[in-house]
């Protein structure tokens, strides 16, 4: 479960998702496979390249600056369809999160739909971080959980979140979003020593600014989302392009879907002594 999955084409756009991959996994301290799905009929490229060289080429990939394969890098390659293959992999081991590239997410996110990301998002049990074009790593320091409220929010979700934060040392901002009519308000909780917890709650109105303002506002890092939340979803991203912002950087997402959280209420009850100090109970 400590493990994150990787597919690749190899291309430019990957490589740089794979970069913030390598900065990532370290921080969470977890491993990463590197996939790569190949099938002749799709792609031309690959038609007379014989397997030991695409081997070479993925091997090429992965290594760093110093000319090493990072330690915590494993490789795998696979010939068939791409998302077939893909699901295959991820389903047939617990991997934390499958990473996939994206370009120019945001302003084609109403596009996704029929896309190889929209179609994994869909169909694994698994979180799906998507990472924008040229998105530079920064540590993750603080973490936006859109239209949620920590106290409502499903189980499973919730405990994955707060060990993401407590990995990362991260704050944990929750955006509730109610009826036109609901009361601005705002509530914070000490999460673990300087890590806080934010809950808002904002009226559907004012919903879309209110969130672009805050992302840059508070240094958002990672944004989480259900795909129960596409149609918000769309409206943001398509916002955000509109109002071309120079300083603001694109963020990575990061996508749960009826699946995981499915998957994770199907296994057994475990009993589990949570830390004092992460206590979530108002």
């Amino acid at each position: 479960m400590n493990r994150i999955l990787f597919p690749t084409d190899l291309s430019r756009l990957s490589k740089n998702a794979f970069q913030y991959i390598l900065r990532f996994s370290s921080q969470l301290n977890t491993e990463i496979t590197v996939l790569h799905a190949h099938s002749f009929q799709e792609d031309i490229r690959t038609i007379f390249l014989p397997n030991r060289d695409l081997w070479a080429k993925l091997t090429e990939f992965v290594r760093t600056d110093s000319g090493e394969q990072p330690g915590n890098v494993s490789l795998l390659m696979r010939k068939g369809k791409p998302l077939d293959e893909i699901l295959e992999v991820a389903n047939s081991s617990q991997f934390r999160y499958i990473a996939m590239s994206k370009k120019k997410s945001y302003n084609v996110y109403r596009r996704i739909t029929g896309s190889k990301t929209s179609r994994i998002i869909a169909r694994s049990s698994h979180p799906v971080l998507v990472i924008p074009e040229e998105t530079v790593f920064k540590p993750i320091r603080n973490i936006l959980v859109v239209d949620a409220n920590y106290k409502t929010l499903a189980h499973p979700l919730q405990e994955h979140l707060l060990l993401l934060s407590l990995r990362c040392k991260a704050n944990l901002h929750y955006i509730e979003i109610g009826g036109a009519n609901m009361q601005w308000g705002s509530k914070q909780k000490q999460l673990h020593r300087d890590q806080l917890l934010i809950q808002k709650h904002i009226p559907a109105d004012l919903a879309l600014e209110t969130i672009m303002d805050y992302i840059p506002d508070n240094n958002i890092d990672l944004i989480v989302m259900a795909t129960e939340s596409n149609d918000l979803f769309n409206q943001v991203y398509q916002m955000r392009f509109s109002k071309e912002t120079s300083e603001y950087q694109e963020v990575p997402i990061l996508v749960f879907n009826k699946h995981f959280l499915k998957s994770q209420n199907e296994q057994p009850d475990e009993v589990q002594v949570a830390p004092k100090s992460a206590s979530l109970t108002a």
